[in-house]
Protein backbone atom coordinates (compact mmCIF):
# COMPACT_ATOMS: atom_id res chain seq x y z
CA UNK A 1 0.00 0.00 0.00
CA UNK A 2 2.84 2.41 0.81
CA UNK A 3 4.38 1.71 -2.59
CA UNK A 4 1.13 2.78 -4.23
CA UNK A 5 1.04 5.99 -2.19
CA UNK A 6 4.60 6.82 -3.24
CA UNK A 7 3.73 6.10 -6.86
CA UNK A 8 0.66 8.33 -6.59
CA UNK A 9 2.79 11.17 -5.18
CA UNK A 10 5.19 10.82 -8.11
CA UNK A 11 2.33 10.74 -10.61
CA UNK A 12 0.79 13.83 -9.04
CA UNK A 13 3.85 15.73 -10.21
CA UNK A 14 4.74 13.97 -13.47
CA UNK A 15 1.90 11.63 -14.38
CA UNK A 16 -1.24 11.69 -16.43
CA UNK A 17 -4.78 11.58 -15.09
CA UNK A 18 -5.16 8.04 -16.44
CA UNK A 19 -2.07 6.87 -14.56
CA UNK A 20 -3.33 8.46 -11.33
CA UNK A 21 -6.76 6.87 -11.76
CA UNK A 22 -5.11 3.46 -12.27
CA UNK A 23 -3.10 3.82 -9.07
CA UNK A 24 -6.13 5.05 -7.11
CA UNK A 25 -8.16 2.06 -8.31
CA UNK A 26 -5.34 -0.27 -7.28
CA UNK A 27 -5.31 1.35 -3.84
CA UNK A 28 -9.06 0.74 -3.53
CA UNK A 29 -8.68 -2.88 -4.63
CA UNK A 30 -6.19 -3.49 -1.84
CA UNK A 31 -8.40 -1.71 0.73
CA UNK A 32 -11.84 -0.47 -0.37
CA UNK A 33 -12.56 1.31 2.95
CA UNK A 34 -10.67 4.51 2.10
CA UNK A 35 -12.99 7.51 1.74
CA UNK A 36 -10.08 9.88 1.09
CA UNK A 37 -8.88 7.74 -1.81
CA UNK A 38 -12.43 7.62 -3.19
CA UNK A 39 -12.56 11.41 -2.90
CA UNK A 40 -9.27 11.78 -4.78
CA UNK A 41 -10.59 9.41 -7.47
CA UNK A 42 -13.79 11.46 -7.75
CA UNK A 43 -11.72 14.64 -8.24
CA UNK A 44 -9.55 13.01 -10.89
CA UNK A 45 -12.62 11.79 -12.76
CA UNK A 46 -14.22 15.24 -12.55
CA UNK A 47 -11.06 16.84 -13.89
CA UNK A 48 -11.07 14.32 -16.74
CA UNK A 49 -14.61 15.37 -17.70
CA UNK A 50 -16.40 12.25 -16.46
CA UNK A 51 -19.13 13.76 -14.28
CA UNK A 52 -21.30 10.65 -13.86
CA UNK A 53 -18.36 8.54 -12.70
CA UNK A 54 -17.11 11.37 -10.53
CA UNK A 55 -20.50 11.81 -8.89
CA UNK A 56 -20.76 8.08 -8.24
CA UNK A 57 -17.43 8.11 -6.41
CA UNK A 58 -18.30 11.29 -4.48
CA UNK A 59 -21.48 9.58 -3.29
CA UNK A 60 -19.67 6.40 -2.25
CA UNK A 61 -17.00 8.47 -0.47
CA UNK A 62 -19.65 10.46 1.42
CA UNK A 63 -21.50 7.31 2.50
CA UNK A 64 -18.29 5.56 3.51
CA UNK A 65 -17.00 8.61 5.39
CA UNK A 66 -20.29 8.79 7.30
CA UNK A 67 -20.13 5.15 8.29
CA UNK A 68 -16.44 5.28 9.31
CA UNK A 69 -16.56 8.68 10.98
CA UNK A 70 -14.02 10.16 8.59
CA UNK A 71 -14.24 13.93 8.10
CA UNK A 72 -13.75 14.91 4.47
CA UNK A 73 -13.87 18.67 4.94
CA UNK A 74 -14.73 21.79 3.01
CA UNK A 75 -13.03 20.94 -0.29
CA UNK A 76 -14.92 17.66 -0.46
CA UNK A 77 -18.24 19.41 0.20
CA UNK A 78 -17.55 22.03 -2.47
CA UNK A 79 -16.42 19.43 -4.98
CA UNK A 80 -19.41 17.17 -4.35
CA UNK A 81 -21.91 20.03 -4.53
CA UNK A 82 -20.21 21.36 -7.67
CA UNK A 83 -20.53 18.01 -9.42
CA UNK A 84 -24.19 17.77 -8.42
CA UNK A 85 -24.77 21.28 -9.79
CA UNK A 86 -22.79 20.70 -12.98
CA UNK A 87 -24.89 17.67 -13.89
CA UNK A 88 -27.63 20.19 -14.77
CA UNK A 89 -30.44 18.03 -13.43
CA UNK A 90 -33.08 19.70 -11.27
CA UNK A 91 -33.40 16.74 -8.90
CA UNK A 92 -29.67 16.96 -8.07
CA UNK A 93 -29.93 20.61 -7.04
CA UNK A 94 -31.70 19.65 -3.81
CA UNK A 95 -28.82 17.58 -2.40
CA UNK A 96 -26.34 20.17 -3.69
CA UNK A 97 -28.13 22.90 -1.72
CA UNK A 98 -28.30 20.64 1.36
CA UNK A 99 -24.53 20.06 1.24
CA UNK A 100 -23.91 23.79 0.78
CA UNK A 101 -26.28 24.77 3.59
CA UNK A 102 -24.43 22.40 5.91
CA UNK A 103 -21.12 23.91 4.81
CA UNK A 104 -22.43 27.44 5.34
CA UNK A 105 -23.65 26.58 8.84
CA UNK A 106 -19.99 25.95 9.67
CA UNK A 107 -18.79 29.15 7.98
CA UNK A 108 -21.49 31.59 6.89
CA UNK A 109 -18.91 33.73 5.11
CA UNK A 110 -17.60 30.99 2.79
CA UNK A 111 -17.67 32.90 -0.49
CA UNK A 112 -17.34 29.83 -2.72
CA UNK A 113 -20.12 28.08 -0.82
CA UNK A 114 -22.36 31.14 -1.02
CA UNK A 115 -21.75 31.54 -4.75
CA UNK A 116 -22.41 27.90 -5.49
CA UNK A 117 -25.58 27.91 -3.38
CA UNK A 118 -26.76 31.03 -5.23
CA UNK A 119 -26.09 29.33 -8.59
CA UNK A 120 -27.96 26.19 -7.46
CA UNK A 121 -30.90 28.23 -6.19
CA UNK A 122 -31.00 30.22 -9.41
CA UNK A 123 -30.85 27.05 -11.51
CA UNK A 124 -33.56 25.52 -9.33
CA UNK A 125 -35.76 28.55 -9.88
CA UNK A 126 -35.25 28.30 -13.63
CA UNK A 127 -36.14 24.60 -13.53
CA UNK A 128 -39.29 25.36 -11.56
CA UNK A 129 -40.29 28.03 -14.11
CA UNK A 130 -39.66 25.57 -16.97
CA UNK A 131 -41.83 22.94 -15.26
CA UNK A 132 -44.60 25.47 -14.65
CA UNK A 133 -44.47 26.57 -18.30
CA UNK A 134 -44.66 22.95 -19.50
CA UNK A 135 -47.61 22.29 -17.18
CA UNK A 136 -49.37 25.41 -18.47
CA UNK A 137 -48.83 24.31 -22.07
CA UNK A 138 -50.33 20.91 -21.32
CA UNK A 139 -53.48 22.52 -19.93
Amino acid sequence: MNALRVKLEELTINGTALERVDVLQSMLKSNPVQPLVLYRLARELADAGLPEESLRHYTIAANLAGSTGTALGREFALGYASELYMMGQAQLLVPAKEILNQLLRQDSGDVEGLLLRWLAERAGGAAEKDNAAKTAQQL
